[in-house]
């Protein structure tokens, strides 16, 4: 996760790491989030229970992990 925030964020400047945004805002350990992930702020996490093959909640309310498909997935809200 190394330098993938743009520069204007300024996290070194404080000494902040990318690691430590995702423990703060999402509210989980970094190594939870998948590969492949979906980010929306409006859609539930019931609109695709019937397609995937099993759920958990990660963070509550916020990070759940999907297997669809025998892929793991990141739903994030």
């Amino acid at each position: 996760m190394d330098n993938r925030l743009p520069a204007y964020f300024q996290l070194s400047r404080y000494n902040i790491t990318p690691q430590d945004v995702v423990r703060t805002v999402l509210h989980c350990d970094p190594g939870s989030i998948q590969t492949k992930a979906i980010v929306t702020p409006v859609w539930d996490v019931d609109v695709f229970a019937s397609h995937l093959e099993s759920m958990s909640e990660i963070s509550k309310g916020v990070v759940y992990q999907w297997e669809y498909r025998g892929q793991l997935i990141s739903f994030i809200r």
